[in-house]
């Protein structure tokens, strides 16, 4: 009887440990599907005032290369965004050089942390757990959000980020969805709700298309955001 009893827990125990993995993996997994490859992605992004209805729409150009992403608004005097693991630049038709910008600046209601993709797997780790929620705390300075909440609701299959400030109150939602966009898994619908400020505004990131595209990596840095601006138009 012991040793039925046993084979239970243990059993259980694997489960848990087992799901957890599985549930957080499948995350990584999929959010890292822009990372494979060089590849070209459209977006559309949604700004939406709940108060009266109204709503803006954007076009977002990016290329992915590994760990880093390039990211042109064509509409906002085609403002330039690179991150890499050491951090984000911004360039325009008005700027000569590349500035240094932190996740927290906007335009438009968007904030960059936002607008740009978050690499979960290398720039966050786990500090708690249970069956379907994790508790994440950032590993480096470059990412503005301290403190993540992660969760998978089944039902609906898409996962919940809730950010935290340092009394861990939520203050800004993220829902991802995914689904298959040009035969590539990825998140291809961001839901984010603002909870602290601006809370009657919510954007919307669709993803629109996926395309494999040739750009050398050493074009990755600020110096040469010009020639990777050649490569999006």
């Amino acid at each position: 009887m012991k040793k039925i009893f046993f084979v239970i827990i243990h059993f259980l125990i694997l489960f848990k440990v087992f799901g957890q993995s599985s549930i957080y993996q499948d995350f990584i997994d999929i959010n890292n599907s822009f990372t494979k490859d060089s590849l070209l992605v459209n977006q559309r992004l949604e700004i939406i005032n709940t108060h009266d209805g109204s709503k803006k729409i954007k076009i977002a150009k990016s290329i992915f290369c590994e760990r880093k992403e390039f990211t042109v608004l064509p509409e906002d005097k085609n403002l330039s965004i690179l991150s890499t693991t050491s951090g984000y630049w911004m360039k325009n038709s008005k700027t000569k050089k590349p500035i240094k910008i932190s996740g927290s600046f906007s335009v438009d209601e968007i904030q960059m942390q936002d607008l740009l993709k978050i690499d979960y797997e290398n720039d966050y780790e786990i500090t708690e757990s249970s069956l379907s929620e994790f508790l994440l705390k950032r590993k480096n300075k470059k990412i503005s959000y301290a403190h993540l909440k992660l969760s998978y609701d089944a039902s609906s299959k898409a996962y919940t980020i809730f950010v935290l400030d340092n009394d861990f109150k939520a203050i800004k939602k993220i829902v991802y969805e995914a689904s298959f966009v040009d035969n590539i898994q990825c998140f291809s619908r961001i839901k984010i709700y603002n909870m602290a400020f601006n809370t009657n505004i919510e954007n919307c990131f669709v993803t629109e298309s996926i395309k494999p595209i040739k750009v050398s990596k050493a074009l990755f840095v600020p110096e040469y955001m010009d020639e990777l601006l050649k490569c999006v138009n």
